[in-house]
């Protein structure tokens, strides 16, 4: 019998086991800015073999995936720390043989925030195309042209391709990969808000972090929210699936 397939976690769940609210603001932050992300993603059914690219530490997919990633794919330079969820990592330069894989090997791709700081996009979405099979699915989450501008204004050597959703539907199109929904996950105005709320003096002090970070989750992150359009949103996650 072959394997289920890989699913995300109800993250409100995980969300709530967390202890969010003991942390310092910066890393609960980012955790909550990652479950917003990731909550486009429940429900999805990765079919095996799974490629994370861009693997990271591996802390949000471990704590986010209900079962192991097949494959997690890393620049070389980029040292392991978390890599349980993984069965087995890969290390590419990150300018050539960006999948070392079998054309038609593998069942579906999955990013988290990642595409939008590769050099060369097309290159490497023309080599998720080929090891997919065909009707695999390539699920990305993308920071789009929004990161330009105030108040996130990524640089263009950390973020070199900023793109809006529909170059990024247009570029995918061209590498074989049919785009089916682009859904939007993070508001433009999240980033904004949140460093203000970081900001505020009242952190400081004793016993009020907690609730200021459980007005933060409700006022920004509550479940089943709709954050804005594919269009304007600062990050959309886009389902697609080899044509």
């Amino acid at each position: 019998m072959s394997e289920s397939p890989a699913t995300v976690k109800n993250v409100w769940n995980v969300y709530q086991g967390l202890g969010l609210h003991e942390m310092p603001f910066e890393s609960a932050r980012y955790l909550l800015h990652r479950a917003l992300e990731l909550q486009t993603l429940e429900g999805c059914q990765f079919p095996r073999p799974l490629v994370e690219i861009g693997a990271g530490d591996g802390r949000i997919s471990g704590l986010f995936f209900a079962a192991p990633i097949d494959y997690g794919l890393e620049i070389a330079r980029y040292q392991p720390r978390f890599y349980e969820i993984y069965r087995q990592m890969l290390y590419v330069d990150g300018q050539r043989n960006w999948l070392p894989f079998a054309s038609g090997a593998i069942g579906s791709i999955y990013s988290l925030s990642v595409l939008e700081h590769v050099k060369a996009p097309d290159a490497l979405l023309e080599e998720c195309s080929r090891v997919l099979m065909g009707g695999g699915l390539f699920v990305a989450n993308i920071v789009t042209e929004r990161g330009k501008h105030p108040p996130t204004c990524f640089t263009e050597d950390f973020c070199p391709s900023l793109l809006t959703p529909v170059e990024w539907q247009r570029r995918l199109a061209t590498a074989g990969l049919v785009t089916r929904k682009a859904v939007p996950a993070l508001p433009a105005w999240i980033v904004e808000r949140g460093n203000a709320m970081a900001k505020s003096p009242l952190l400081r002090l004793p016993g009020l972090r907690g609730p200021l970070l459980r007005r933060f989750w409700n006022q920004m992150y509550r479940r089943g929210s709709r954050p804005t359009e594919a269009e304007t949103a600062l990050t959309v996650t886009l389902f697609c699936e080899k044509g």
